[in-house]
C-alpha cells in the first residue's frame, strides 16, 4: 500500500505525458520505464499476487465482508490470483493519490475558514459520543458534514483533469465537433467559474444547505450547482463514487470529533502551491492534532 501510494501520481504523470504527445509515445515509454520502475513494478505485482492468494485462502466464510466476498461465495469461475491482484489493484489504485489529495486540500480549507472547521466540531460532538459510532451510515445525514464534504469537492477536485471522449460527429453548444476528435471538460475549471457559482474561487459550505438549516445563505441561492461533477456524469462516470463519498465522510469526521487542528506553518499554502500534472502534485502542508478530551476517544 505505502508503495503504491507512492508511486501513484508517477503513473499518472507518465500517462498524461504519453497522452499528450503521442508521437513520441515509444520514446516516452523508454524513457519512464527504466530499470527501476520495472524492479518497483514486478516488486508491486508480486505483493498483488500474495495478498490474492491470502484472501482465497480465507475464502468465502469470513467474519469481516470485503469487495471480493460475493464472488468466492458464488464460486465465480474468474475468481482466480490473477483476477483478485488485477481488481484489487485497481480499486487501491483508484483511491489512493485522489482520496489523499482531497483529505489534504479540504484540511487546508477548513483551517483557513475556522468559523467553518467549528461549526463541523459542534456538528459532529453533538452528534457522536464516542468515536467508534462513526462510520458510514451515521454520518450519512449530517447536513454540515455533507455540505463541506461537497464544497471540497467543487473547489479542489481530487481528479481534476478531463476524462476524454471520443467525438462521433456532433454539435455541442452550437459548436461542431469532427469526429474522432479528443474531447473532454476541466472540472476543475467549470466548478469554480463565476458563471455557475457566487464567490466560485473562495471555500463556503453554506451554498450546498437547504433552506431550514441555521447556517443556510440565501447569497447561493442561484448557484448553478449541477456544473460541479467532480466524479462525471453518464455510463462513464466513476465507479466508486459512494465508496469515496464514505471513505471521506468517517475519515473527515473521525479526524474532526476527534482532534483540534491547528496549522503548523502558516506560509504554507497547500492550493496555492499544488500542481496539475494528470493529478495534482501535492505540496508540503503540516498540520497539528490535539486530541480532544472532552468525550471518550
Amino acid at each position: 500500500m505505502h508503495m503504491l501510494a507512492n508511486s501513484g501520481f508517477q503513473i499518472a504523470l507518465g500517462y498524461v505525458v504519453r497522452r499528450r504527445w503521442k508521437a513520441f509515445q515509444d520514446l516516452v515509454r523508454y524513457c519512464l520505464v527504466n530499470e527501476k520502475s520495472k524492479r518497483m513494478r514486478n516488486k508491486y505485482l508480486a505483493n498483488a499476487r500474495q495478498a490474492a492468494s491470502q484472501r482465497l485462502q480465507r475464502g468465502a466464510d469470513v467474519n469481516r465482508f470485503d469487495f471480493f466476498s460475493h464472488l468466492l461465495h458464488e464460486k465465480a469461475p474468474e475468481a482466480n490470483i490473477e483476477f483478485f491482484a488485477s481488481q484489487g489493484s485497481t480499486l487501491v489504485a483508484a483511491g489512493t493519490e485522489t482520496t489523499s489529495t482531497f483529505m489534504s486540500a479540504l484540511t487546508y480549507h477548513l483551517l483557513q475558514q475556522p468559523d467553518c472547521l467549528k461549526r463541523l466540531q459542534d456538528e459532529l460532538r453533538c452528534t457522536f459520543r464516542q468515536h467508534s459510532e462513526i462510520d458510514g451510515e451515521s454520518t450519512k445525514p449530517l447536513k454540515y458534514l455533507n455540505a463541506v464534504i461537497e464544497e471540497g469537492m467543487r473547489i479542489f477536485n481530487p481528479a481534476a483533469f478531463g476524462l476524454p471522449r471520443v467525438s462521433p460527429g456532433a454539435n455541442v453548444t452550437g459548436e461542431w465537433i469532427p469526429k474522432g476528435t479528443v474531447i473532454a471538460t476541466a472540472t476543475h475549471v467549470t466548478s469554480r467559474d463565476e458563471r455557475w457559482f457566487c464567490k466560485a474561487k473562495e471555500f463556503h459550505p453554506e451554498r450546498w444547505l437547504p433552506a431550514d438549516h441555521p447556517c443556510y445563505d440565501a447569497t447561493f441561492d442561484n448557484d448553478q450547482k449541477e456544473a460541479s461533477k467532480p466524479f462525471s456524469i453518464g455510463p462513464r462516470s466513476c465507479i466508486g463514487i459512494h465508496l469515496s463519498y464514505m471513505e471521506v465522510r468517517i475519515c473527515i469526521a473521525k479526524l474532526a470529533w476527534s482532534f483540534d487542528w491547528e496549522q503548523v506553518n502558516e506560509g504554507e499554502d497547500f492550493v496555492r502551491d499544488a500542481r496539475l500534472l494528470g493529478l495534482w502534485k501535492a505540496s508540503p502542508f503540516h498540520v497539528r492534532y490535539r486530541p480532544f478530551h472532552g468525550f471518550q476517544v
